[in-house]
């Protein structure tokens, strides 16, 4: 079975924007950790690999990224990466059998920067909204090379293929149901971004911008009541992040706020038997209280206002049928 990969290409090359753009016009997936070693030997540069770089590794053994290179990316597979240099998101696909190592020439920027390669079909840039939140999130730190969850397989594989065919009409088709697969495409941004919209349309809510930014780690911002009646914060998780009710009972109890949750695979936990889940409809209670959202109900209530949704939410709907 092919897998799913993303790549920070070139993470601590002395000329990363230079490494960067030649991977991507030359298509190739790369890493660092030169040998200048004079064939395309594998082999060879593992060996010369332990006394050029003096790894130091617990088990002696090569980074995890190198051994992913060599042995585990396979034909077909499929790698994400980030430029920050242009702010684009690209995708690509394997095209060969095996790994390589560049053919050492004295003064020759590949084979003096280049460790172990790949050849990719083609490096296709992506719009924001196409990418997946996962694929976000696991390229904001984390490991030169690192699998994606397989969820994420076949959607990739259907916007490679839109791209590579320049098929704007090409269908995607989850194995997934089509809930599942939108809580494994959306971004945690998004989910802020959905149930601000909800609270503000038909809610009465109005945002406080700034509290987004004040690193609270319990809520995402805070709102009030266009009457000036309530206050009220939410907590957003995607993924399997589950949220402890607890954090916010003192919203509630002192404070006399509204709370409101969602997370996608993920549970709300610590909850008493006061907590409200919002599944089919919603009545807001006169007291302070707290909410538990289903995604399903916001997705449901998004189908209906498409024409105010962020066009990454928007795009999903629509190539999911949802």
């Amino acid at each position: 079975m092919n897998k799913l990969w993303r790549i920070h290409l070139f993470a601590g090359a002395e000329e990363k924007d230079e490494a960067v753009t030649y991977c991507i016009k030359n298509k190739k997936m790369a890493i660092g950790w030169p040998c200048k070693i004079a064939n395309d030997d594998v082999d060879e540069y593992l060996e010369k690999f332990k006394s050029e770089h003096k790894w130091t590794k617990k088990n002696g053994n090569y980074p995890d990224s190198v051994n992913r290179i060599i042995y585990q990316v396979k034909e077909n597979d499929y790698i994400w990466t980030y430029d920050k240099k242009d702010g684009h998101y690209y995708i690509a696909k394997i095209i060969d059998k095996i790994a390589h190592t560049p053919v050492y020439q004295k003064n020759d920027f590949f084979s003096e920067e280049f460790g172990v390669y790949r050849q990719v079909e083609n490096w296709y840039p992506c719009e924001d909204e196409e990418v997946p939140g996962k694929v976000i999130n696991s390229l904001i730190k984390g490991q030169t090379l690192q699998a994606v969850d397989s969820c994420l397989l076949e959607y990739s594989r259907y916007l490679y293929q839109k791209k590579h065919t320049n098929n704007s009409n090409h269908i995607f088709k989850s194995d997934e149901n089509i809930l599942d697969t939108l809580k494994n495409l959306l971004h945690y941004d998004d989910l802020e971004d959905l149930l601000g919209l909800w609270l503000q349309i038909d809610q009465d809510y109005i945002v406080f911008p700034s509290t987004n930014k004040q690193g609270t780690k319990d809520y995402e911002y805070m709102l009030k009541k266009k009457d000036g009646s309530r206050k009220a914060v939410i907590q957003c998780k995607t993924g399997y992040s589950d949220i402890d009710a607890s954090k916010f009972n003192g919203y509630v109890n002192n404070k006399g706020y509204n709370v409101y949750l969602i997370t996608t695979f993920g549970c709300v936990y610590n909850m008493t038997d006061k907590i409200i889940e919002v599944n089919k409809e919603f009545i807001e209670e006169d007291k302070a209280q707290m909410y538990v959202i289903s995604l399903d109900y916001l997705l449901k209530w998004a189908k209906e206002n498409k024409i105010i949704l962020p066009d990454r939410i928007k795009y999903y709907l629509d190539i999911t049928g949802y």
